[in-house]
């Protein structure tokens, strides 16, 4: 016959994996469109941020023809620079302030609104307090020149403000630091790749080759972009929640199998004191100390009278209850905290019950108590 209430149980218990797996495969694939999403819109942001600030360097610096000359000159505010256009540029650049503050105004409020309507709002908190901090600041700024620097295809500049935006503390926090690097070039003399060198957290040295700067400056600029690095970080955190979860489960099991084997060794204590209390009361019985076991003797014949039920002797009864107490002693957790007299007393009960249920299919007449009043069998 079908068990139909276990067979639901593991329909039920199926149908909640199913739903669990579904609902966490919708989440990353959620997950992943978010995290697209906000790198289009960090891309976008950084492209404002940049045009604003240029358009507000150009608007910063004046420029006349010399109707003489034909010459162009500059000049920046009060200050005329001539025809020095660089220096001009210089003046107007420190006069509207740098990238990082462009960025700050520009893309950050764009990327903690992205995560709102993502219905991300801790991801929103978090990342606005860390774009707060000086550290990502620091980073900030070092990365937006290695960024400026991919454009104008300045393979020296892009290398060290990469290595400085890696090594900034409280931005790119992996453990690991960049202790230097060269560029790679063809025979003639064309840049190819670039080598960086990294030392670990456990003081190991090593390289990185990578080859292709227009991949390499792609790669770089997106990896190490205030965005992506936050998405790294938090990513970081979450395996770390994740590993001590997984190390308390691991704690958790270790000290319940230290507990099933602390009771077991404590049943098994319990069960050898038995083994051995019997033996000594079969001693004694040999030397004519039979005063426990005609005791005993006397609570199961007072229970029973000289044979139990169906003509069961007083060793058949005390076998059972010891059956009893031994299937007691491996399924119930608390038996081991019971003293021996309270142990007795439950295996009785537990065989008076058994009896009761028992007596329909016997057909036994009369009532037939495991003790007398006032007296309990005795295991020992």
């Amino acid at each position: 016959m079908v068990n139909f209430g276990v067979g639901l149980g593991a329909f039920m218990d199926g149908a909640q994996r199913s739903y669990r797996q579904a609902n966490e495969l919708r989440q990353t694939f959620e997950n992943g469109q978010t995290d697209r999403r906000m790198r289009r819109v960090e891309r976008e942001q950084r492209a404002n941020a940049d045009a604003a600030r240029e358009a507000d360097i150009s608007k910063g610096i004046t420029t006349n023809v010399d109707p003489n000359t034909g010459a162009t000159t500059f000049k920046v505010g009060q200050t005329d620079y001539g025809t020095d256009s660089a220096a001009a540029r210089k003046a107007a650049e420190q006069q509207v302030g740098s990238f990082t503050d462009y960025y700050m105004k520009t893309a950050v409020p764009a990327l903690v609104d992205g995560y709102m309507r993502a219905g991300r709002p801790e991801m929103a908190q978090q990342y606005q307090t860390w774009m707060e901090t000086a550290g990502a600041k620091r980073g900030l700024t070092h990365w937006a020149t290695a960024a400026r620097a991919a454009q104008r295809g300045d393979t020296s500049q892009f290398l060290k403000s990469m290595q400085a935006a890696y090594n900034t503390r409280g931005y790119y926090d992996d453990g690991v630091e960049a202790t230097g690097g060269e560029e790679l070039k063809d025979k003639d003399g064309n840049v190819t790749g670039i080598r960086m060198d990294f030392k670990g957290a456990d003081g190991r040295t090593y390289s990185r080759t990578y080859e292709g700067m227009e991949d390499v400056y792609r790669a770089g600029v997106m990896m190490m972009a205030p965005e992506q690095v936050f998405q790294s970080g938090m990513a970081d955190v979450k395996a770390g929640q994740a590993a001590r979860a997984d190390a308390a489960k691991v704690r958790a099991d270790l000290n319940n199998d230290l507990a099933k084997q602390n009771n077991k060794a404590v049943l098994d204590d319990r069960i050898n004191d038995r083994q051995s209390r019997r033996q000594l009361g079969r001693d004694a019985a040999q030397h004519g100390y039979r005063m426990e076991e005609d005791a005993n003797a006397a609570q199961v014949r007072a229970a029973y009278g000289s044979s139990g039920p169906n003509g069961e002797t007083e060793g058949d009864i005390r076998k059972q209850l010891e059956t009893i107490s031994k299937r007691m002693a491996e399924t119930d957790l608390g038996w081991s905290k019971l003293t021996p007299e309270e142990q007795n007393a439950r295996a009785v009960a537990e065989l008076q019950r058994q009896r009761e249920s028992a007596r329909g299919i016997f057909n036994e007449s009369g009532s037939n108590a495991v003790a007398a009043p006032g007296r309990t069998p005795s295991l020992y």
